[in-house]
């Protein structure tokens, strides 16, 4: 396995950073990785904590150059040959996480990249945490942190906190695209790039970190400073949702899972066969195919791009039309339809439930998404 540059962005987090790379130096063989920091223009003691350190390569910037811009500047500063690891400074790092993270990358010549479970995030890879202090995080993480293939799971999409690529996928990726500046959907695009290339992505069930969240984004003590926070928040998302959407061509909702799939109760061993009726880019039969391993699990979705992406590492169909011409993509005889799409208006709903009907295990059902 390949050494790994851990790069880290500083925004005015003095407290949250030391936490961080202490924690780093704590949970981390020493020789296995780098630390790089760069900083955003931190106008409290961060800087001069920084660079009272030995063992980090540390950037000064006079302007803030936006999380992707910064995580650039890391990761060209990154040794020859390294991996590259984009840690949030609002994250404390746990007994054996770079381990799990790389025996993960490393379990097959297609991982491209691997992020793990925390307790404050977004896309599916929050977990519901009881500990109420560091002591008890720890003890927490230990239960968990232990190498174990059956919890990983594959993904559409990675979310940027604590985010490790294989050096050979990073070298074909390249660098995050700066159009998202300050930040937001920077970690979504750069999946997509991955899987274009060829690359699995995936979630380690198996490490957990614990996660502070939008730290960098600044703090507000007033109801009036945070409400104005807030809105450009919104504001923010909505801009780079748009950049993300018009530059990859597909929804809003690219990896999203529905609701219709907790419908799904088959024996963990049981070989059965689904097929989800509008599923994006697949999140759907991601999470289908994790927990039931042996199913045959398919899909069609309307949006040409999530189709040809989601093609690169799931069974996934493109269907221009999912009412129409859905049938030309059955075959043979499912325990499960799932129509995943919530607000779907049919020209004839009667007719086509009865069609799907005839592709129906003799005990198979069809469930809807509420």
């Amino acid at each position: 396995m390949n050494k790994t540059s851990i790069v880290i962005l500083s925004y005015n987090t003095y407290n949250l950073t030391k936490s961080c790379i202490e924690s780093i130096r704590k949970f981390t063989p020493a020789g296995s990785y780098e630390i790089i920091v760069i900083d955003n223009a931190s106008q409290d003691a961060s800087v001069a904590w920084l660079k009272r350190q030995k063992d980090i390569k540390l950037v000064c910037n006079k302007e803030n150059k936006g999380f992707p811009g910064g995580c650039n500047q890391g990761m060209e500063l990154a040794e020859e040959g390294n991996d590259i690891l984009l840690l949030n400074s609002d994250t404390i790092v746990t007994p054996r996480w770079l381990e799990n993270m790389q025996i993960a990358l490393y379990s097959e010549p297609q991982g491209g990249a691997v992020s793990c479970i925390t307790n404050n995030c977004a896309k599916w890879q929050k977990i519901e945490v009881d500990y109420k202090d560091y002591d008890e995080m720890i003890a927490f993480a230990e239960k968990i942190n232990h190498s174990n293939p059956t919890l990983w799971e594959i993904r559409p999409r990675l979310v940027g906190f604590c985010y490790l690529i294989k050096n050979e996928a990073y070298q074909i990726a390249g660098f995050l695209d700066e159009r998202y500046a300050p930040g937001n959907y920077e970690d979504d695009d750069y999946s997509l790039k991955l899987i274009m290339a060829g690359y699995k992505l995936l979630v380690c069930g198996d490490t957990f970190i614990h996660h502070y969240g939008s730290a960098s984004f600044g703090k507000h003590t007033t109801p009036e400073e945070q409400a104005e926070k807030a809105r450009k928040y919104a504001a923010l998302l909505q801009r780079n949702q748009g950049l993300f959407v018009e530059k990859w061509q597909v929804t809003p909702d690219y990896g999203a899972a529905h609701n219709v799939i907790f419908d799904v109760s088959i024996p963990k061993e049981g070989v059965a066969r689904i097929f989800v009726v509008g599923c994006n880019m697949g999140m759907d039969i991601c999470y289908l195919q994790n927990k039931y391993p042996y199913a045959k699990i398919s899909g069609a979705t309307e949006n040409w791009a999530e189709a040809a992406l989601a093609g690169k590492y799931l069974d996934v169909s493109y269907c221009p039309n999912l009412e129409q011409d859905i049938f030309t993509l059955l075959t043979g005889k499912y325990d499960y339809i799932l129509l995943a799409e919530k607000d779907r208006q049919y020209e004839d709903f009667d007719g086509y439930i009865a069609k799907l009907m005839e592709y129906l295990a003799p005990e198979g059902s069809i469930n809807i998404s509420e």
